[in-house]
């Protein structure tokens, strides 16, 4: 659900970012249509996804990762690297870490993340928990699929420090 929130959007699937961005440009006029704001990895990337939105009639707006940087924070972040995006896990590592920097407090993250990418540090599932949890996530669900002929995990995790502020004022 990101009815109202800021999302930060990095994925090349066309499907999934039409439905995300049709219910915020068929909902803008309402207060909790989601802010969407797709992060580019470059420049001319930018130009290319801002041109795809304008031909599609979509609304959000577009920035560079150094622009995401400069801004504010996020509700929710989907990260959805290319299979050439993380070839290791200290790459996965670094995506964690930003993907936190760049997530408000009581943040959510929607990660994919390539199964074999762990494989060899034992069983993808628990070893993307750990990275999550090293990471300062909290795994909410975890789910191994298979998208476009590949076997990926898809994980929904929430920021730690949202637990911890909770527990602290009990």
């Amino acid at each position: 659900d990101v009815a109202g929130a800021r999302v930060l959007v990095r994925m090349q699937h066309r499907e999934l970012l039409e439905a995300l961005l049709q219910s915020a440009s068929y909902g803008a006029a309402r207060a909790d249509a989601p802010r969407v704001t797709l992060r580019a990895a470059s420049k001319p990337e930018k130009n290319v996804l801002q041109s795809w939105l304008d031909a599609e009639g979509l609304r959000a707006l577009v920035l560079t990762s150094g622009e995401v940087r400069k801004g504010g924070s996020f509700d929710v972040c989907y990260e959805a690297p290319l299979p050439d995006e993380l070839r290791d896990p200290a790459q996965l590592d670094a995506l964690l870490q930003r993907t936190r920097a760049q997530l408000a407090e009581d943040g959510i993250l929607w990660c994919v993340v390539p199964y074999d990418l762990l494989e060899s540090e034992g069983a993808p599932p628990l070893r993307l928990r750990a990275h999550l949890a090293d990471g300062g996530f909290d795994c909410l669900a975890l789910a191994p699929i298979e998208a476009e002929g590949r076997h990926v995990l898809l994980a929904l995790a929430r920021l730690s420090a949202a637990r911890s502020l909770i527990d602290n004022s009990l």
